[in-house]
């Protein structure tokens, strides 16, 4: 498992750099939840992730609900194509997105 965690204050950037599948989601689950409680923004970066699945898909809806719910302001930095690919798939990419290029969205913010 590839996870790296950059703290810069209370906002936390987290590269994932491995597959969001039926086979990682379980031990991914922790590493992506667990700053939130301790962050004001949370900065996913998913170029890199290889391969995505319904349980990636999964993932990061619930870390989208759990941010809304700890007012976090949660953020895709990047997408990489097989993220792309699953989230059109499902009809979720302009879910996550704004803008023509931009890879982004926003859920909660805590004050």
């Amino acid at each position: 498992m590839t996870i790296n965690t950059n703290w810069q204050g209370r906002r936390c950037i987290i590269h994932i750099e491995q597959e969001m599948n039926i086979y990682t989601a379980a031990s991914l689950k922790e590493p992506l939840l667990a700053p939130l409680s301790k962050s004001r923004e949370l900065v996913l970066n998913l170029n890199h992730v290889s391969d995505m699945d319904t349980s990636g898909v999964q993932l990061l809806l619930l870390m989208h609900r759990e941010a809304i719910r700890q007012h976090v302001a949660l953020h895709i930095l990047e997408m990489s194509a097989a993220v792309r690919e699953v989230l059109s798939l499902y009809g979720l990419l302009s879910w996550f997105t704004h803008g023509e290029n931009a890879t982004s969205f926003t859920a909660g913010v805590r004050p």
